[in-house]
């Protein structure tokens, strides 16, 4: 749910796509070329969003949210194909941002939606220096790696540095390297948990809350699996579930004090998107 500048700028991003698409289509290019699998499924994707309106609790939110869906998905069906170009681009735009207006990190509100960002376009980055377009590639790497290692206070990049990890291992273990995957897996572990950081105050609260979260909205979830409770209803509908947590778990707090206080989000996409969209 992106806010207002950034809701402004993907809108206009994906005019100026749709645009493109219609002086390239008037120019006698064939206006079907690129549609395939994902241009359909996104396509079915917005039907059913669409229709989920019909039983949300909350159509106005879920209307907004459709908005955002449509012009993220026309966003995305050009951009896969600058599958590079695209997170380099948009990379240099927002550590421009960051150094423009850093007090609301680069319009992304807080410091961990910054962070995760670049983590997850970090390796897209890195991807395109050993390309043609390594001229930006380059400079892109470097600054998402400075500011991930020297400005960022989130434990969202040590989260990242574990998903890295995990990654390498996988692929060790697929390579028949089993010793070196559990080496990559125990070090990092004995590490968090010897210097105290994975016990730490901070981060067994920031751990417990989603966890409590999530398993409040898959409570949601499982009284709605199939079609799910709509588009745009999970700050309506997870106060009624806000304290599901606390059966299984009775000597647990509660994240959200008072209960009919809104989180947002669940910090969990695929708890979410099953809780409002079902099966």
């Amino acid at each position: 749910d992106p806010g207002p500048p950034r809701r402004i700028a993907l809108q206009a991003l994906a005019i100026l796509g749709i645009l493109v698409w219609v002086v390239g289509t008037l120019r006698g290019r064939n206006p079907l070329r690129g549609v395939g699998t994902v241009e359909v499924s996104l396509l079915a994707f917005i039907s059913y969003y669409a229709l989920s309106l019909l039983w949300t609790p909350d159509p106005r939110e879920g209307a907004l949210e459709l908005a955002t869906v449509i012009v993220l998905a026309v966003i995305f069906a050009g951009a896969r194909y600058a599958v590079l170009i695209a997170p380099l681009l948009a990379t240099a735009g927002v550590l421009w941002l960051w150094y423009e207006l850093p007090e609301v990190w680069a319009g992304f509100g807080n410091e961990n939606f910054l962070t995760e960002w670049l983590l997850i376009v970090l390796p897209f980055c890195l991807a395109s220096c050993f390309t043609r377009l390594k001229w930006l590639g380059i400079p892109a790497s470097l600054g998402c790696l400075y500011w991930l290692a020297f400005v960022s206070n989130s434990d969202t990049v040590k989260a990242g540095l574990a998903g890295l990890l995990l990654g390498l291992a996988v692929l060790l273990w697929i390579n028949d390297e089993g010793f070196w995957a559990a080496v990559l897996i125990q070090v990092p572990i004995n590490l968090a948990f010897f210097t105290g950081w994975a016990t730490s105050h901070e981060v067994v609260r920031a751990v417990a809350a989603r966890f409590e979260m999530t398993f409040n909205t898959l409570s949601a979830w499982i009284d709605s699996p199939f079609i799910g409770w709509g588009a745009g209803s999970y700050n309506y509908v997870y106060p009624l579930y806000g304290e599901r947590h606390l059966g299984p778990f009775p000597w647990a707090d509660t994240t959200l004090r008072p209960v009919n206080v809104f989180s947002g989000f669940a910090h969990d996409e695929y708890a979410q998107i099953l809780m409002e969209l079902g099966l």
